[in-house]
């Protein structure tokens, strides 16, 4: 009698329509503006602490005049300013997670000048790289263009970006993908907010993004929106940085194809072709945020 219910076990990983078993997406989730509605969001996209050490030590450097610090004594720099940081937190350097290392003092995008062509996605360029022969490759994609990244921390709003206070916490952390237009709008409100204070900026400051259509695309309108509601709680602020960090692997997200892959695809998806690999986040590479 037991042996007849010894398939049990069989069974045991199959699962049946319930909504509860939808499997997890693997596509990134980019901000994209909508038309008419207002969003408060902030930029959580920063570098650690020793890229920022590293680059300071260079630039001082190169302004006096004398040699470039060596790796070791740059090393040695980084690690004593991680260590304040640990003793500031009341931890040993070990403990440090990896948002905690980040110099929020300052946002930072990422920049790739990439080809967009249907079918292949976004492909970072290599025109000019690889000599002559190669550049013909290249040059059968559509010219590239300039990209720069970062991450957006998206707070719960009405339409009109008023803040639903009572649900900070379900804000949403999202890559976000803009045009070069966008990134000196960006310049420009730094600008305006370093006017009022050098510790004032777009790194300790949260913004409006107001979305208007024209034409096909949906163009973003830029105002700050007073000091980041993220900076003012320190479980908040763990939450959405230990979230960016998670994200910060996928920008800029573009393809990088060596030019004989990029051969290679393009020979795949021409007539009689069997077309080359697409992925969910190459279907979504549209830039709209101009």
């Amino acid at each position: 009698m037991s042996d007849e219910f010894d398939l049990y076990s069989d069974y045991e990983d199959d699962v049946d329509l319930n909504p509860a078993n939808k499997a997890p997406s693997k596509r990134t989730d980019w901000y994209k503006a909508e038309d008419g509605k207002t969003n408060r969001v902030a930029l959580l996209y920063f570098h650690p602490l020793p890229v920022r050490v590293r680059k300071a030590m260079l630039d001082k450097a190169a302004r006096e005049g004398k040699p470039a610090p060596s790796t070791a004594e740059i090393a040695a720099k980084a690690k004593a300013v991680l260590e304040k940081r640990a003793a500031d937190l009341g931890k040993s350097y070990d403990e440090l997670e990896e948002w905690e290392k980040l110099d929020t003092s300052t946002a930072q995008f990422k920049k790739a000048t990439s080809h967009f062509k249907a079918g292949l996605g976004s492909v970072e360029t290599r025109m000019g790289k690889d000599g002559p022969e190669a550049d013909k490759v290249w040059a059968q994609l559509p010219e590239a263009r300039d990209n720069y990244y970062s991450i957006l921390l998206v707070y719960p709003t009405d339409a009109h970006g008023n803040l639903d206070a009572q649900n900070i916490g379900n804000s949403v952390v999202k890559p976000w993908r803009f045009s070069p237009t966008m990134f000196n709008t960006l310049i420009d409100k730094e600008k305006v907010l370093k006017n009022y204070g050098d510790t004032n900026s777009l790194a300790t400051s949260d913004l409006m993004f107001e979305g208007k259509k024209r034409g096909e695309f949906v163009m973003i309108n830029v105002e700050p929106a007073g000091n980041a509601i993220w900076l003012k709680n320190d479980k908040l602020k763990a939450k959405f940085l230990a979230a960016a960090c998670k994200l910060y692997p996928k920008i800029p997200g573009t393809l990088q194809l060596s030019t004989a892959e990029l051969r290679e695809k393009l020979n795949l998806g021409g007539p009689g072709g069997k077309g080359g690999d697409i992925s969910a986040d190459d279907l979504n590479d549209i830039l709209i945020d101009t």
